[in-house]
């Protein structure tokens, strides 16, 4: 009878352990950046009037979102994994910037940003393009490794507004009247891409922002078409209309390699 009574209650421990639900781990933010620094610095420096973008992302969904200025609650955000927040800072002083969120049963860490606000600059000075960034890096790096057919967007930010972007494309100028510029590279090589920007009340910027561009062309150019091909008793003459991204023809007689022309005509003695 007492042995039965433990197995009784050893069964009920059972029940009420497999009745309680398992405990939910807290989320985590694994990522974080801002349009300004282009990284996931958590010091920033601006000028009085600037806007920030801010983002976060977190390994599950978060409801909701909430961002905070000095501790005060500014943005309370629906569901989601991710999740912006634009500021403007129009006081000079140190503002703190966080954000966190909830999975319904636990909170997530919390990220930080401190942002010093300075006086703009004063109004004669020319503008000047302070911060930089494209999506390959992620980075402010100016040096770039793609492949060929690869787009990369380029973004550049001034510490004066700038009423006329100019963007170039290997020395040209592409028209591009905004604050970023993309472009999908199809030709392999080397390239570059250069901004610039100018206000109605101070003129150009006095620095203009280069990126290196490496296009590795890891793709095989198109077929040749032979278009003529005629012969003699002692000469063979072809042409032949080259693809559009070739460097070189190779020449086969017989399945022997002959020479490399970057022409689209080949004359030789049989």
């Amino acid at each position: 009878m007492v042995k039965g009574k433990y197995v009784l209650e050893i069964a009920i421990v059972l029940l009420i352990m497999s009745l309680i639900p398992a405990a939910i781990a807290a989320p985590d933010i694994t990522s974080w950046g801002n349009n300004k620094t282009n990284n996931n610095t958590p010091t920033i420096s601006i000028s009085i009037g600037d806007t920030i973008r801010f983002n976060a992302t977190a390994n599950e969904t978060l409801s909701p979102w909430e961002w905070y200025v000095d501790n005060v609650i500014t943005k309370s955000a629906t569901s989601g994994t991710s999740d912006i927040f634009d500021y403007t800072f129009n006081a000079i002083k140190t503002y703190t910037v966080k954000v966190n969120g909830s999975n319904g049963s636990n909170a997530s860490d919390t990220i930080s940003w401190t942002v010093t606000v300075q006086a703009a600059p004063p109004a004669t000075s020319k503008p000047t393009i302070t911060s930089w960034g494209n999506t390959k890096t992620n980075n402010s790096s100016l040096s770039i490794e793609i492949n060929r057919t690869e787009s990369v967007t380029f973004n550049a930010t001034a510490n004066q507004t700038i009423n006329t972007w100019n963007w170039f494309l290997n020395g040209n100028n592409t028209l591009t009247n905004n604050s970023s510029f993309t472009y999908q590279f199809n030709n392999g090589g080397s390239h570059t891409v250069s901004v610039n920007g100018t206000n109605t009340t101070n003129g150009t910027t006095d620095n203009t922002t280069v990126w290196n561009i490496q296009v590795i062309d890891n793709e095989p150019p198109g077929n040749i078409t032979l278009s003529t091909n005629t012969s003699g008793t002692t000469w063979i003459n072809w042409i032949w209309t080259n693809p559009p991204d070739f460097n070189f023809a190779m020449v086969y007689i017989d399945e022997i390699w002959k020479r490399n022309v970057n022409t689209n005509t080949y004359n030789t003695s049989p």
